[in-house]
């Protein structure tokens, strides 16, 4: 191998080693700990603080090799027509929306660092994302590298330690080409703070030469905290969402974190009513937590901090979080609505009905509680048999249950009652005047007894029969009497009559020696 080849292989190596340093944190991500998106305005400016860059500012006009500047849209800039037309790469986050300025690089004739800044607030024992976003700006369509796309951008990112002495990761972009379209690219770095640690120093280095080409934006600057993939789920259960009625217990109401944290990381629960607002929970700091309400009554959402140590579970920017549990509580439907007892003879058929919401339907059932279903997803219901029926409703969605059921009674056309006395001595008759709800109605009656003569079937409004009983202590006669109004039955009416027997004696007279 010739020396020249060996000097290649070995910057090859560097090259390859730098770039597989990028990368993004693969877990959890915090809140931004530190941002920088250039600002927003319709003019040029203003310049980076003292010692960010050595690179020259321009107020006004084109940045030549080794200058820069921040304006809002590229294309804007005076002669520079063979850059790309592009808002900066977040432009409605910014405060006047496409107005959002990001920072314009010439790169300088010779490679070497041309941005440097100390980023604190930083948290110590925690991994954090550095991020940015980069564009080649150079338009390779409009001709002005010679038809080319000119020399591409290539750019190394390096987070150093506060004093400047520890290089705490680096990667390189590799060579990113002009495009006939403009395109933002975001690249990033993950790095883990030591003890004690709360600042870094973050440079950029450019690694191609200046001329035609080599010109690009960069926006949206970010540091925030890495944690692992955390999730949370319901005794053992993988889904993240448990989904009940509003009068429904949960079963199983222990959350479970599950992650790939460390031993020493703390725990932090949270709570919210809106999945977006949340408070944490006073002394939930277990990897495990218990629903204080085994029947909740309305959407609730979990979620866990995690931080390295327990000096930065309360720090936003320096604790992460897990996913979002959710239990979920579905309405349950009103109660069904009657639409009236019907009224019926008892040799028909009769149908009850309700009414119910829309996705709903209606179960039928024998009883007000528990019970027997008679019927399931019907709002009618077709019987013979006379009595009160219960209508619970149902949600075709989510299957939830009213909390009640409606009473739907069927009732018999018309009735009959009667007059009279009931209880007679053997021998004598028994007269009882039949009356009905319907005045038209007609009756007619059977008979059984128990020892008893003189009876049997009949008809008409008065039963008047002469009855006698030949035992020693009383004998019975049982009416079933027959409403009707003409081939409509109404509801049997029973009637008792009890005979008794003829003393020997009248009551009071004196004995027979």
């Amino acid at each position: 191998m010739t020396y020249k080849s060996f000097i290649f292989w070995i910057l090859l190596l560097q090259v390859s080693f730098s770039f597989s340093q990028l990368g993004f944190c693969s877990g959890t991500k915090g809140e931004p700990i530190f941002l920088e998106n250039f600002g927003s305005g319709t003019t040029y400016g203003p310049a980076l603080a003292a010692g960010v860059t050595n690179y020259t500012y321009v107020n006004a006009g084109f940045p030549q090799d080794g200058e820069y500047t921040l304006f809002h849209r590229t294309n804007l800039i005076p002669n520079s027509q063979n850059w790309h037309y592009s808002l900066d790469h977040t432009p409605d986050n910014e405060p006047n929306g496409t107005n959002g300025k990001c920072l314009i690089v010439n790169a300088s004739n010779t490679p070497g660092q041309f941005y440097n800044r100390t980023v604190t607030g930083l948290c110590s024992n925690t991994t954090f994302e550095f991020s940015a976003w980069l564009m080649n700006i150079v338009n390779s369509a409009s001709g002005g590298c010679s038809g080319t796309s000119g020399i591409p951008i290539n750019v190394t990112f390096e987070i150093w330690n506060a004093t400047n002495t520890v290089l705490l990761q680096s990667g390189s972009t590799g060579n990113i080409a002009g495009a006939s379209s403009p395109s933002w690219n975001q690249f990033g770095l993950v790095f883990t703070m030591g003890a004690g640690q709360t600042s870094v120093i973050l440079k950029m280095r450019n690694n191609g030469a200046g001329g035609c080409g080599n010109d690009l934006a960069i926006d949206d600057i970010m540091f925030r905290a890495c944690g692992v993939s955390s999730s949370i789920s319901n005794a053992g259960n993988s889904s993240n969402t448990i989904t009940v009625c509003q009068n429904q217990a949960i079963s199983n109401p222990t959350l479970v974190v599950t992650s790939a944290a460390p031993a020493t990381t703390v725990y932090q629960w949270q709570q919210s009513s809106d999945g977006v607002n949340f408070s944490s929970i006073a002394g939930a700091t277990a990897t495990t937590y218990t629903l204080p309400n085994a029947v909740p009554s309305a959407n609730a959402y979990y979620r866990v901090k995690l931080a390295n140590d327990v000096a930065n579970i309360n720090n936003n920017f320096c604790s992460t979080l897990s996913d979002v549990f959710r239990v979920l509580v579905n309405p349950l439907p009103n109660a069904p609505v009657s639409l009236g007892a019907v009224s019926q003879c008892t040799n028909s058929l009769a149908t009850l009905a309700v009414s119910v919401g829309s996705n709903q339907s209606v179960n039928w059932y024998d009883a007000p509680t528990n019970g027997n279903l008679l019927q399931s997803n019907a709002t009618t219901y077709a019987t013979s048999t006379l009595g009160t029926y219960y209508a619970q409703a149902y949600s075709t969605t989510t299957g939830c249950l009213s909390a009640n059921r409606t009473p739907v009674s069927l009732v018999a056309a018309h009735t009959a009652s009667f007059t009279g006395v009931t209880t007679i001595c053997s021998g004598n008759p028994i007269q009882l005047v039949l009356a009905a709800t319907s005045a038209n109605a007609t009756f007619s009656w059977t008979a059984t007894s128990s020892d008893v003569t003189g009876f049997g079937p009949g008809s008409g409004s008065i039963i008047n029969q002469t009855l006698s009983y030949a035992g020693t202590s009383s004998g019975t006669v049982i009416y079933t009497v027959l409403p009707k109004v003409g081939s409509c039955e109404g509801v049997p009416l029973t009637i008792t009559v009890t005979v008794q027997p003829k003393s020997d004696f009248h009551s009071g007279a004196p004995s027979l020696p």
